[in-house]
């Protein structure tokens, strides 16, 4: 589901992303009634998606109380503020008139509630058409804006009513953009084929609020329009050993599959496609592109751990311990290979946000934990995924993560003696010299 962007006090088109005044759409869901709290930097610090306490995945040090309706970022200028921190906003789903296109659209607080003369909110308009019979599914909606005291509110008013056939037809859309809403639920009951749900995972600087591609010249990625070459939506994840070991035999047993039907692929093993950290975990990476045949593909949707659907631009902090929702995908370009195309993610613990340093990194200097003392030094292994208390039981196919080969033992070399020195008077030291062993050692 793409989402119908709102700029300057004008819709941008959801094809052609001109400004439009107003537009023509059909509601189909007016979602629900939730709460965002954002602090002086600009940081989401407390959400709620059901606007009467804090959602689940909230960190317990985040929330300022148990309830909404007691929150001081609830109360209007109690904490500096000139209006409550603490803002109202909802999520609904619309199908644009002309292109038929499924998108989803944020609304504030101030055009959910606002009262005006001969103008409608959201819920007044959902209240007016309910008085006259209607709901908000059954009429051709026109959405606009009027600009009052430098802020842009959102109205609606009715525009016609559609036929049964038309309402038949958009929810036949809504129900194909919304098939795969939700991963998530009910366990991998909805899962098609070569889909898989990877399970508790830390996320590997994330970035699923919005399209991102790669800068040469920045050296990162950087946020971009979602049609621009490169644009994408990823999330990298840390997983052990155990489970990078089961997601590459998935991701090998896809593309056996697709080898064997398919001649035009490589014939060869698939290579494992994660990285080794220091610390013996291993890093993978989701994504999907931005764009499709020209055709948006929609933010990636989040949930939280009560499969409550996260606002389109929450952003998955790195860290974070979440499940991933993806689909395996064999491909022939460049050598051939399996990538991991992203569905969503649900958001089990959300870690705090790292603080980004304004400096390069050197290559020598003073590191944290440098002289701490240790006498030790980390041993690092050769496999892939090796465990630290046990070895991987022997099989008859090679374990492509356990590669290594024993060396061989080596005979011992019988060392030459060197030519008798004449003894010197005194104490006898032949035996010290001879477990120092000679000069050669």
């Amino acid at each position: 589901m793409s989402r119908l962007e709102v700029q300057d006090g004008c819709f941008l088109d959801p094809v052609t992303y001109a400004p439009r005044a107003s537009i023509k759409v059909v509601i189909a869901n007016e979602g629900l009634l939730s709460r965002n709290y954002y602090d002086y930097s600009g940081s989401l610090k407390c959400w709620s998606s059901d606007s009467n306490k804090p959602d689940p995945s909230v960190p317990v040090e985040a929330r300022e109380s148990a309830r909404c309706i007691d929150c001081v970022q609830n109360i209007k200028g109690a904490t500096g503020y000139k209006s409550k921190p603490c803002k109202f906003y909802t999520v609904i789903t619309v199908v644009e008139e002309e292109s038929k296109t499924v998108c989803s659209l944020r609304i504030g607080g101030v055009s959910l509630f606002a009262k005006a003369v001969n103008k409608m909110t959201l819920y007044q308009y959902r209240d007016y058409l309910k008085s006259n019979g209607e709901e908000l599914n059954t009429v051709l909606t026109e959405m606009y804006f009027v600009e009052t005291n430098n802020l842009h509110k959102m109205y609606f008013k009715p525009a016609r009513p559609i036929s049964m056939e038309e309402l038949d037809a958009i929810n036949q859309l809504v129900l194909k953009d919304g098939e795969y809403i939700n991963p998530f639920d009910n366990g991998n009951e909805n899962m098609k084929d070569n889909e898989y749900i990877i399970k508790n995972v830390l996320a590997h600087y994330p970035r699923i609020n919005q399209p991102y591609k790669w800068s040469d010249q920045q050296n990162k990625s950087v946020p971009c329009d979602a049609m621009e070459d490169g644009a994408a939506y990823d999330v990298g994840f840390t997983m052990d050993k155990a489970q990078a070991k089961e997601l590459h035999s998935l991701m090998s047993a896809a593309w056996d599959t697709r080898i064997k039907t398919d001649d035009s692929f490589p014939q060869n093993k698939l290579k494992i496609a994660f990285k080794k950290q220091d610390d013996g975990t291993f890093v993978g990476k989701a994504t999907i592109k931005a764009q499709y045949n020209n055709k948006k593909t929609g933010i990636p949707k989040q949930f939280d751990v009560k499969n409550n659907k996260l606002e389109p631009d929450f952003e998955l902090t790195h860290g974070s311990l979440v499940n991933i929702a993806v689909q395996i995908s064999p491909y022939k370009q460049n050598g051939g290979g399996v990538s991991l195309r992203l569905r969503g993610a649900m958001v089990k613990k959300l870690a705090p946000r790292m603080e980004m340093s304004p400096f390069d990194v050197e290559e020598e200097g003073f590191t944290v934990g440098e002289q701490s003392g240790s006498p030790f030094v980390t041993e690092d292994s050769d496999d892939a995924f090796e465990s630290e208390t046990a070895q991987s039981a022997p099989s008859a196919e090679p374990d492509p993560f356990d590669d290594d080969e024993e060396e061989p033992v080596k005979e011992p070399v019988k060392r030459k003696k060197k030519k008798e020195e004449p003894k010197p008077e005194g104490e006898d030291l032949s035996s010290i010299i001879d477990e120092w062993g000679s000069d050669e050692d």
